[in-house]
């Protein structure tokens, strides 16, 4: 997104020229990747990318261990599918 050959996992991302237009791209590619909420607001509050990883991993989480046994069967079986 950057133009960056390497970026590091703890480079701030308003250091690296971040700005909020770039950020709601990288979120609305977060919540579409990940089938997740996720907010702009919590892009903000973690602007690394060690941070970020973090706040997603977290929240998949949360969200997996909500879920029934049948709607983890259901999940599992649409893997691979558009």
């Amino acid at each position: 997104m950057f133009g960056f050959e390497h970026i590091s996992r703890t480079e701030n991302f308003a250091d690296l020229g971040g700005h909020s237009l770039l950020a709601m791209q990288i979120v609305s590619q977060i919540r579409s990747l990940y089938r997740i909420n996720f907010t702009l607001r919590e892009f903000f509050e973690a602007p690394t990318i060690a941070q970020l990883s973090s706040v997603v991993e977290g929240r998949i989480l949360a969200e997996i261990e909500t879920l029934t046994d049948r709607q983890a069967r259901a999940l599992l079986s649409d893997q691979g599918r558009p």
